[in-house]
């Protein structure tokens, strides 16, 4: 085995533009294969104002890969429990995983994950939960190769209505308010 020519670290506040930059490369693959996902005209600005705030979340992890000291993958994951009705397991839900198209296949991706598995053991989860849309045959040969395993389908029924019903989007950060007063 060759030594790696890339690092694994916890992302800085120095990192957001190129993590912003990956994540909407991210949108925009996935986007192309399943328009519901496709990338919103303000996500830009909503990951840019959303991740100072997730760096800072101690429940959240948010790892890069650089080489050469440029970016080139960005890892995101957060703890996550069952509802209290369950007897379910801690575990760490992975948000996203990317590597830039020429590094992918090269281990960048596996390492990340084993870095999101030892934050999670640190963090005293068992088990590591992630989702990945069905047409994306090389994530879910990704998530086979690192030893998941599917537990759970997901299935989407679309509900006939009128286009555009939805007034208004949420605000931007997770400090916003909107005008649901009910808390």
């Amino acid at each position: 085995m060759t030594e790696q020519d890339f690092e694994i670290r916890t992302a800085h506040r120095s990192d957001v533009n190129d993590i912003c930059r990956m994540w909407c490369l991210l949108l925009d693959e996935i986007g192309s294969v399943h328009s519901h996902f496709a990338r919103s005209s303000d996500a830009r600005n909503r990951i840019m104002a959303d991740l100072p705030a997730l760096m800072r979340d101690s429940g959240c992890y948010i790892c890069v890969a650089t080489q050469n000291e440029s970016v080139i993958g960005f890892g995101r994951a957060q703890l996550w429990r069952l509802p209290p009705t369950h007897q379910g397991r801690d575990e760490v839900y992975v948000n996203e995983i990317y590597v830039v198209n020429d590094r992918r296949g090269q281990g960048v991706g596996t390492e990340m994950v084993q870095r999101i598995t030892d934050w999670g053991q640190d963090n005293g989860v068992e088990a590591l939960r992630a989702a990945v849309v069905a047409s994306q045959s090389g994530s879910t040969k990704f998530w086979r190769r690192v030893g998941g395993i599917v537990d759970v389908q997901e299935f989407v029924i679309s509900v006939e209505g009128e286009a555009g019903s939805v007034k208004k989007r949420a605000p931007l950060g997770f400090g916003g308010t909107t005008d649901d007063k009910s808390g």
